[in-house]
C-alpha cells in the first residue's frame, strides 16, 4: 500500500495482480475504485513520478485500461507545491458513480510515497 496523507487529502494506492485499488479523499468528498492496469504501466507511472518529483516540473498521470475517464494525475506547480486531480468512475449494475476531485500538496509529501513505489516498481520500467 502506498499512502499520501495531509490534512485535506489522502490518496491511497493498492497493486493487487493486474490493478490497483484507488482511495481517494479530498475535502471530505471520496471515492474508492478499482483501476485495471498492468505492471509495466505503474512503472511508467512511477518514472514520471519520480522525474517530476526531482526536478519539480512536469507531470505523472496514472489512468485505468478500460474506464477511459478514471485517472490520477500530478502536475508540479510553483514553490514546490503539487496538483494532484482526477476521476474516479464507477460503473456497477449499470449505475455509474464519479467523483472528480482537485488538490495541491507540497512536494514533501511525496518523498516516502516516490520511493516506496520506485523501490517496488523499478523492475519492472522498459529498458
Amino acid at each position: 500500500m502506498y499512502r499520501i496523507k495531509t490534512e485535506n487529502f489522502i490518496l491511497t494506492l493498492t497493486p493487487v495482480a493486474n490493478s490497483v485499488m484507488i482511495n481517494v479523499w479530498s475535502e471530505g468528498f471520496s471515492a474508492e475504485s478499482c483501476f485495471d492496469t498492468e505492471e509495466a504501466l505503474i512503472a511508467d507511472f512511477v518514472s514520471q513520478l519520480n522525474e517530476m518529483y526531482q526536478k519539480l516540473d512536469g507531470s505523472a498521470i496514472i489512468q485505468d485500461l478500460y474506464e477511459t475517464d478514471s485517472y490520477i494525475e500530478f502536475i508540479a506547480q510553483k514553490r514546490g507545491y503539487i496538483a494532484v486531480r482526477g476521476q474516479i468512475t464507477w460503473s456497477r449494475n449499470r449505475h455509474t458513480q464519479q467523483l472528480t476531485f482537485e488538490n495541491e500538496i507540497e512536494q514533501t509529501y511525496l518523498r516516502d510515497f516516490v520511493s516506496a513505489l520506485t523501490a517496488d516498481y523499478a523492475k519492472y520500467a522498459e529498458q
